[in-house]
């Protein structure tokens, strides 16, 4: 079977076992609604044709605020051999406000939110200026 879009998440804290699911539902999201590989390239020793996302639950504003950011933190290299895919994300940031992770969470919108922010860092609004 030939390789896929993968988003690997790598959880760096302040997130329970059921937000980590839910991280891990929204990667899943993403995974059915991207078809095809991009090229592989390598990001701090891993190879991925997908994007890894590093993700944390942190202090931003308080309650009701700012529920989370996210964005790409390298994009692939806008090479010929890239194609398409070149400066498409490849690693990306998600922070997530500890004072609202739980509401989110209890009101059902945690996946959601975390769909909509993942979007984010893959590249949706984010390299859209860069790629035209």
């Amino acid at each position: 079977m030939p390789p896929r879009y993968a988003i690997t998440v790598n959880f760096r804290g302040g997130l329970s076992g059921g937000q980590k699911e839910a991280f891990r539902a929204a990667a899943d999201r993403w995974g059915r609604v991207i078809s095809a590989p991009l090229p592989a390239v390598k990001v701090g020793g891993v190879v991925t044709t997908g994007c890894l996302i590093d993700a944390q639950g942190s202090s931003i504003d308080g309650p009701s605020g700012i529920l989370g950011m996210a964005g790409p933190t390298r994009l692939r290299p806008g090479i010929p051999a890239m194609g398409k895919a070149a400066y498409l994300p490849c690693a990306g940031i998600m922070s997530f406000d500890v004072a609202d992770l739980a509401t989110m969470e209890r009101d059902g919108t945690l996946v959601d939110v975390i769909t909509h922010e993942m979007g984010h860092v893959i590249g949706i609004g984010t390299v859209w200026a860069r790629k035209g």
